[in-house]
Parts: structure tokens; sequence; C-alpha cells
């Protein structure tokens, strides 16, 4: 049996979680946020890969021989020129997009003898059998078409041009985070948590004697589910801001530095799963029931198969732990949770093991 949607929740047309047919206002805050981590990834990958198209003169290769056919230009939505040359080591296919020679480049006659400083293509064009390269230097029969200083100043402007590009996704980006957190402090969660299962479908377990027995909750009160607390939502925004904006300055400024580029990356995961990981995590309480959401596991137990409970410090901060019987796993719940007193009931229903005397 489904619990029914409430009829006065308006639907968007998209679909939504679990089949259903729209995404609804309460799913608004969950959907903003994985829309900015999307456009955050994407305002990080541009200047990356910006960075990877650039080359020193010294990594440069240089490709000599005869023009096999008449220069061609591809990809009308994205115009490159390829230029088919044989060389000593067999055909090569050498490429430029920077059409401010093309005129030069596509009088280029079969015979026509021509040298070029190229880099090895990894992104950009077509991939063949044939070595494919990327024209930083061009001359034939001695005379230059392009220069190094020039295919280096129009790769800086395109750079520039996708940093741009790069900012306004990284502002939409923040937008939408800060919109879908301003959403989850008003309806209090990211999203409908409305169960498949409603609470008193679930059998109680009185497997072992030795387990305790509970009285039941009301149902009335419960399923109630539970998120971090606006101060340690904002503390856990800002420090993971901080690392990936400390991440992006380091990939910016590495240069040729695999090592500080390595280093930018990794404050850039660590400072995007901090932030997840934290606005993801959720308690759910039912009457029979806990749930524990964590970013990558769901842990569930039963009310009645929980020995008891008792207080212990990880290094998320302070925890009550869960002790179910044995052969099951603990359950931590942590102590920076918007409680009301139905959560503080539902606690306090289970025996606390630091009350008891030892035997």
């Amino acid at each position: 049996m489904f619990n029914a949607p409430s009829p006065s929740s308006q639907r968007w047309p998209y679909i939504g979680r679990y089949g259903k047919p729209g995404i609804s206002r309460r799913e608004l805050p969950y959907t903003l946020l994985v829309i900015a981590i999307i456009l955050g990834f994407g305002a990080l990958l541009l200047p990356f890969l910006g960075w990877l198209t650039m080359a020193k003169e010294s990594d440069l290769k240089t490709v000599a021989g005869s023009v096999l056919q008449a220069p061609t230009q591809i990809r009308p939505s994205s115009p490159v020129i390829r230029i088919v040359v044989e060389t000593d080591r067999g055909p090569a296919d050498i490429y430029e997009d920077d059409l401010s020679y093309s005129r030069e480049i596509l009088n280029l006659k079969p015979g026509d003898h021509v040298t070029a400083r190229v880099k090895f293509l990894t992104v950009g064009v077509p991939r063949g059998s044939r070595g494919e390269y990327h024209i930083w230097e061009l001359k034939r029969d001695g005379v230059t078409i392009q220069s190094y200083q020039d295919a280096y100043l129009y790769q800086t402007r395109v750079n520039e041009q996708q940093t741009t590009y790069a900012l306004w996704l990284g502002l939409v980006s923040a937008i939408c985070l800060m919109v879908a957190l301003a959403l989850r402090m008003h309806f209090g969660e990211w999203v409908d948590s409305t169960p498949l299962v409603p609470a008193d479908a679930i059998g109680a377990v009185q497997g072992a004697t030795r387990l305790p027995q509970y009285k039941p909750l009301s149902s009335a009160d419960y399923p109630r589910t539970y998120y971090m607390s606006q101060g340690r939502e904002a503390l856990t925004l800002l420090v993971g801001l901080g690392m990936i904006g400390l991440g992006i300055f380091r990939l910016w400024s590495a240069t040729a530095d695999i090592s500080s580029m390595l280093f930018g990356i990794f404050l850039i995961i660590f400072g995007t799963f901090t932030i997840l990981r934290d606005l993801i995590y959720r308690v759910i309480l039912s009457a029979d029931s806990i749930e524990v959401h964590n970013l990558a596991s769901t842990q569930v137990l039963q009310r009645d198969e929980i020995l008891g409970r008792c207080l212990a410090r990880t290094g998320r901060g302070q925890v009550i732990r869960l002790i179910p019987q044995v052969g099951q796993r603990p359950l931590d719940v942590l102590l920076v949770l918007n409680a009301d007193s139905a959560f503080w009931d539902w606690m306090d229903s289970v025996p606390d093991l630091d009350a008891q005397d030892p035997p």
C-alpha cells in the first residue's frame, strides 16, 4: 500500500522520483542541488581543458613533408582545417582551428612542402588511425604562414573566453546552490520524505527473549525526518566552499606543476564531498524503525532489535550509538540534528546503557 501524495501538492512537467509524473515543490531543493553540482563541475572543467590545450615551444614536435591533398574544412558548426601531410613515417593529419590563416592554408596544393611545429591532439577533432596534431607554427617552403606567437595569442584568447563561460557557470551554480539551501531551510528537508510503506506495515521483530519489549509509539507522530542543524550546514558549506575555492586557485596558478594541480583537484573533490556528506545526511524515525541516510549508504534498524543506546564520540562529533543484537552493526546518530520532542521520545524509549550499573 502506497501513501498517496497530497492533492494540494503542485507538480512540475518532469518525471519525479519513484516514477511520479512530476517534481513536487518539496523536491525542488534536491533538484537544484544536483543542478548546482553539475554546473559547478562544468565551471571547473572548462579552465582545465584550456590548460591542456596550451603548449610550450620546448614541448612541440616538428612534422615536415609534402601536402597529399588539398586542405579541407571540417565541422561547419565549429570549423577546423585539416591538412594531410606525407612524412618520412607515413601520412599525418595536422589541424588548425584559427581561421585567421584559412585563406593561406586552403591555398596549399598537393606537393607543397610544409613544416609544422605541432602538439599531439587529445581532444578537439575526430580521431583516426593516423597521427593527429594541432598546429602551433606552420611554414610553406620556409615561409611562415603562422608563427608560434600568433598561435599562443589565439589560444590565450580562446582560454579567456572559456574562463568567462566558466565564471558564468560558476555564478549560476552558486545561485542554484543558495536557492536550494533557502528552499531546504523553508521546507525543512531536501526531498519529499513521504515513505513508500506506512509505519504500521512494518512487522515487529521479537525473535530473542533477551531483546527488550518496547511499548508501541503513536503512528500519528511518525515518520519524521531530521537533517543537520542550520548552523552545522552553514559551517560545512563555508568550509567546503573554502576548500573548493582554494583548489580552483591552485589549479589556475599551477601552470605545469602537476603536483600542485593534483593537490588542487584533491581539495575540490574533498570540499565537494564535505558539503554533500552533511547536506545529504538525514535520520528518518518511524514508530517501529530508524533509518540513517549517509552519502553512499543507508542503515536501517527495527526498534525492537535494539539492545540499548549509549553516547560515543567519532570524527564527526558526538553520537547516540544504538547497539543492536549480535551480528549487526551499531548505528550512530549524530547529535547535530534539528531534533524535536518526538525525536527525544523515540530515543528515550530505548534503554540507556550508560545509566545501567555495571555487573
